[in-house]
């Protein structure tokens, strides 16, 4: 038993013998064919556009007391200009819907509106977005050019956190908000070019 004890001894030096000798050379050799690690270089800037469509789906509680939950979608589209590696600008435009609209617009009676077209949007938007890594953050503010509901006020804004995935893919979550009131947390997929 003692001659186990010795063996496993002689082993376990060996071993941690061979890693020193190896590391040993790793580091401290400075010929050519040896492992070196470089910094990471920054790739060259160029100024380019790119172009997104986003689809993006929520629900939306417009009564606090009543509980309803509506649908709200939207689809939009960006077209933005690289500023440097992690920053851009944009434009793009924003067709929604937005169910609690009927509720909103219901006559003097209480039915709700049954006209699907006044329940939809279109605005245009300006943009910000920061890059870091595979995360994109964004900031927009709009201005409805189609809304049959302006009870608050034509402008929006949209905060938005994106996940860049292969094959110009990307998740999304975005909150909207009107007048500083967050309206509705969207879920979406986009395709960037």
């Amino acid at each position: 038993m003692n001659s186990n004890r010795h063996a496993t001894l002689l082993f376990v030096i060996n071993y941690i013998l061979i890693i020193y000798k190896g590391l040993k050379k790793i580091l401290l050799d400075t010929s050519e064919n040896n492992f070196i690690i470089h910094d990471a270089e920054i790739p060259d800037f160029q100024k380019h556009f790119v172009q997104s469509v986003i689809f993006s789906a929520g629900s939306k509680v417009s009564d606090n007391l009543l509980d309803r939950k509506y649908l709200t979608s939207s689809l939009t589209y960006n077209i933005e200009r690289a500023l440097s590696i992690k920053r851009k600008i944009g434009l793009g435009v924003d067709f929604s819907y937005d169910g609690s609209i009927r509720e909103g617009l219901a006559n003097i009676d209480g039915v709700p509106e049954q006209d699907l077209g006044k329940l939809l949007r279109a605005g245009l938007h300006s943009s910000y977005a920061i890059r870091y890594k595979q995360m994109v953050m964004g900031i927009q503010i709009g201005y409805y050019l189609y809304s049959k509901y302006t009870v608050l006020t034509r402008v929006y804004n949209k905060i938005s956190v994106q996940y860049l995935l292969p094959k110009n893919f990307s998740m999304n979550i975005a909150v909207k908000s009107h007048m500083a009131k967050a309206d509705c947390l969207e879920y979406g997929i986009g395709y960037y070019w």
